[in-house]
């Protein structure tokens, strides 16, 4: 959190008894309530995502002292630099957020523009949901007629049996990486082809499965 957000260093020592009441009750119900978040949280499926979000209001409220205590003291190099590392992690922020943005758009375009007779399985859990500016993302078809299904986090196999149970003869599989060798924990599939191509900046695998 402190990495994220420099200024809240400066929150920290509001606590001290010569800061007004109000700010020093803020600074200690948002370092009080960080224990509890740590000793609650668990590790999810959101790996893209900040996974410290949980800590957000403690941070936010840890900014908001930090500035109230920093801004007697703007002429110090101290407060400077905590300043300027605020602002440059901040735009790299906004940087990096548009810069993925444009890729899963990209992306999005390319998975709808993959050859697909009856049913298109991604491995991935974030990829089909990324590119959710798209109609055909957001409701599982294409135009085509491509149903698109989620097999990630261990949900492969499921995946592909809910697709035979829906008549569906082919299936394109969406892997993440270059994969040579056939995978073992395809049961009751044949691979009829495969092709290597890069997605949203990483490599992934086209296998062709007939089942």
């Amino acid at each position: 959190m402190l990495t994220a957000a420099p200024l809240a260093v400066f929150g920290v020592f509001a606590v001290r008894p010569s800061v007004t009441p109000i700010v020093r009750s803020l600074s200690i119900a948002a370092i009080v309530a960080l224990p509890l978040v740590w000793a609650l949280q668990w590790r999810g499926n959101l790996g893209p995502q900040w996974g410290g979000r949980y800590a957000l209001v403690s941070g936010a409220l840890l900014v908001v002292c930090g500035v109230i205590i920093a801004a007697p003291r703007w002429d110090t190099l101290p407060v400077r630099v905590v300043v300027a590392a605020s602002v440059t992690l901040g735009l790299s922020g906004l940087w990096w957020h548009a810069e993925r943005t444009d890729v899963f758009a990209e992306a999005g375009e390319e998975i709808l523009e993959l050859p697909c007779e009856d049913v298109l399985v991604s491995t991935s859990t974030y990829l089909l949901r990324e590119g959710g500016s798209f109609a055909e993302l957001r409701t599982g078809v294409r135009d085509d007629g491509c149903r698109m299904l989620n097999g990630g986090d261990g949900r492969l196999q499921l995946a592909l049996d809910v697709a035979r149970e829906s008549g569906a003869d082919s299936v394109t599989l969406l892997a993440v990486g270059r994969i040579e060798s056939d995978p073992e924990s395809l049961d009751r599939v044949e691979i009829v082809d495969r092709a290597f191509i890069e997605l949203a900046g990483s490599p992934h695998t086209l296998l062709f499965l007939a089942i």
